[in-house]
């Protein structure tokens, strides 16, 4: 068994319990309406999200498999997206600041930069070509005759 795999079995059987001290302590600092109404918010936000982009998600999937569609930045922006309302679905105050960082800029950007270079990296050879051909032709400047008197 790989050992990571033993460290997210460990996760799994934690994780529910990090969530539910978290809300407790919630609980505890506020009130048990307001630990409750929050969750409730949340969970509507968490709704509403998967709802707006999820279907968007949805239409330009199955465009997709029709190779009408490419895969594109703005396709791994509404599944951030749809992942982040999974998370906010989730009663707990981890989730949701997992789903925070998801939504905004520099956490995205990071996401964003780590796996598109992924999957640079993964399009290569062995000698570092990307396969990508570009056709063209051009002229070097410093070539050109001076027309300079």
């Amino acid at each position: 068994m790989h050992p990571i795999l033993s460290y997210v079995r460990y996760l799994i059987l934690v994780y529910p319990w990090i969530e539910l001290i978290s809300l407790i302590q919630l609980g505890i600092e506020t009130s048990a309406i307001c630990a409750l109404g929050y969750v409730l918010v949340m969970i509507f936000v968490g709704l509403a999200l998967v709802r707006r982009q999820g279907l968007a998600l949805i239409s330009e999937l199955s465009k997709m498999e029709k190779g009408e569609d490419i895969f594109s930045i703005l396709l791994a922006d509404d599944l951030r997206i749809v992942i982040a309302g999974l998370l906010f679905l989730i009663p707990g105050l981890v989730s949701d600041l997992f789903a925070f960082m998801l939504l905004f800029g520099p956490v995205r950007r990071y996401l964003i930069m780590t796996f598109h270079g992924r999957i640079n990296r993964a399009g290569r050879n062995e000698n570092g070509e990307t396969g990508f051909v570009i056709d063209g032709s051009f002229t070097r400047i410093d070539d050109r005759p001076s027309t300079k008197k």
